[in-house]
């Protein structure tokens, strides 16, 4: 069966976007503590490499971050079986957002002002790019019936 054809709401692809947002940007900032925990890598060799690995697995945070991006990462697939890459990818850069914020409460990051702009341009995209979904759906349906 194709699986163009079988109908899924625009509010369970929401629910599941935000889940994966979340899972992103939470997996992100467990990695940026985690890899700041371990500190400045100043070379990279294997030998350098593999000690900061080794360091890495055995980090609570670390092993939080990459699952949660192995969440990330199983409902990004979900979501492209449901919608067209280019409409999934875009409202997925909300990611972006959410990151910038929580760097900002969670790691305490000093964000400036060109960086703020830059996450109200996300917003504007992602505003418009949500508005054009269900267009694009039936499009593609009724393309499909007279096949």
């Amino acid at each position: 069966m194709d699986y163009r054809k079988r109908s899924v709401s625009k509010a369970t692809v929401i629910f599941f976007l935000f889940i994966a947002i979340c899972s992103n940007a939470i997996g992100n900032v467990c990695l940026s503590h985690g890899m700041r925990t371990i500190g400045l890598v100043e070379k990279l060799d294997f030998v350098t490499l593999g000690k900061i690995l080794s360091r890495a697995v055995a980090l609570p945070t670390i092993l939080c971050g990459v699952a949660m991006l192995t969440v990330f990462f199983g409902l990004f697939l979900l979501l492209l079986s449901w919608a067209d890459l280019s409409y999934v990818l875009p409202l997925l850069s909300v990611s972006y957002v959410v990151n910038v914020i929580l760097a900002r409460a969670v790691l305490h990051e000093i964000v400036p002002v060109t960086r703020w702009l830059g996450v109200l341009t996300i917003c504007f995209g992602v505003y418009y790019m949500s508005s054009t979904w269900n267009g694009e759906i039936q499009q593609r349906d009724s393309a499909e019936a007279t096949d």
